[in-house]
């Protein structure tokens, strides 16, 4: 079953609560459904909120615009923010569109943000299509259909929850992203530079990353480790510069960062089986 799929089985179709702590329509409201749209009726345009809205694509696509960032394409596992008093647009541009949304009050925006716990650029976040929320989403919708009045703001901690989840889940994922692509460009700026005596230590450095977890991070996502990778690289390298007979074995031991030939030799015939100049021999 795809998630699109089982949301619907958690959700009844169209199903929303909306309910009210005061009597302040600003900062009272605590709300939440799941809404399925089309390109039809499920626009919205110009709307200027007071409360804090997040809506959480599930399937289908659209876009979001304010004045600040422009249109932004939004699709499945994305979360979109409604700031108080940010006028806004969100166009359905799909017809099998469907959300799941929550709403709070300005104060409890206002408190969250004064914490440093929202991603408020861009307006636009990537939490992905993740269980843990969805089940989260499950269980306030079903706790806020059948809770007294009076028990009302025990459920604010769990909207707030997730709130915080949708966030949380973004930042991990853009951390990651980064992560990955520090990873990349140490692993180019490592084969671009075979000639120089790098450490591990002066890749981590490049990388902006400590050297235990460059390395661990590394190993993992390349399955070799920096010292290994470089090592190899090297060995690549002569093999094809050993292909030019006129090339001394001397000269590329030292073009390729070593010390000496006798240390050059013993780590190309540790990889191919071979010493440089049989190596050379066989393949000509």
């Amino acid at each position: 079953m795809d998630f699109s799929t089982l949301t619907k089985s958690f959700f009844s179709q169209n199903k929303s609560i909306h309910r009210m702590l005061n009597d302040n329509q600003k900062t009272g409201i605590l709300a939440c459904g799941y809404l399925q749209k089309s390109t039809r009726s499920g626009s919205i345009h110009n709307l200027t909120r007071m409360t804090y809205d997040g809506v959480w694509v599930i399937s289908g696509t659209g876009t979001y615009e304010d004045a600040q960032h422009g249109v932004i394409d939004v699709g499945p596992g994305d979360f979109i923010q409604r700031s108080p008093g940010v006028t806004h647009s969100t166009v359905v541009t799909s017809d099998d569109y469907a959300e799941l949304y929550i709403v709070v009050g300005s104060d409890i925006y206002h408190l969250l943000d004064s914490m440093d716990v929202l991603s408020k650029e861009p307006p636009v976040l990537s939490p992905g299509l993740d269980f843990k929320l969805l089940e989260s989403f499950r269980l306030f919708l079903e706790n806020l259909s059948s809770a007294e009045h009076i028990d009302l703001p025990l459920l604010v901690p769990s909207a707030i929850d997730i709130i915080i989840q949708a966030h949380y889940l973004h930042r991990q994922r853009c951390l990651s992203s980064a992560e990955s692509n520090a990873l990349e460009s140490a692993r180019r700026y490592m084969s671009a530079n075979l000639h120089m005596r790098l450490s591990v230590e002066d890749v981590a450095a490049y990388a902006n990353m400590g050297y235990e977890k460059f390395r661990k991070l590394f190993t993992k996502s390349y399955g070799i480790s920096p010292s290994r990778f470089m090592q190899q690289a090297r060995i690549n390298q002569a093999q094809q510069m050993l292909s030019n007979k006129e090339a001394a074995v001397k000269d590329i031991a030292l073009r390729l960062g070593y010390t000496d030939s006798y240390t050059f030799s013993k780590q190309f015939k540790q990889f191919t089986g071979l010493a440089p100049q049989r190596f050379r021999e066989m393949f000509l």
